[in-house]
């Protein structure tokens, strides 16, 4: 008998366990983006239309290669530009790419804050 996602399944070692974990992060954090972008309403249809695509591709990309355990560096700019699109498309480049939603409390935002540009 086989099992259902033998190959998603936590792997024992601990580096195999660290990569499958920060896979299913990045994983939520896709699956995050089409609601987002489906219910927005700041960007146009098209670039919203493009960020869900870009999201479920780069998904299955990362799965794929997830089993095959390669990832090849020549794909990262392709990886960054998916970022890219799915930015565009959800029209939050601060949330997506540069700062994260913790990072928008008054410490991070406040001028004179730990984390404002004025310091």
């Amino acid at each position: 008998m086989t099992r259902p996602f033998g190959p998603l399944r936590p792997p024992k070692a601990l580096g195999g366990r660290i990569r499958w974990l920060f896979l299913g992060f990045g994983l939520f954090n896709l699956a995050a983006v089409v609601p987002r972008s489906l219910a927005g309403h700041a960007a146009p249809p098209l670039a919203r239309a493009g960020a869900v695509a870009a999201a479920i591709v780069l998904g299955l990309y990362w799965l794929q290669r997830y089993r095959r355990q390669t990832f090849p560096p020549w794909a990262i700019p392709l990886e960054g530009a998916a970022v890219g699109i799915v930015a565009v498309g959800l029209h939050d480049w601060l949330g997506t790419i540069g700062r994260s939603r913790a990072c928008r409390s008054a410490a991070c935002t406040a001028p004179g804050g730990t984390y404002s540009p004025s310091r």
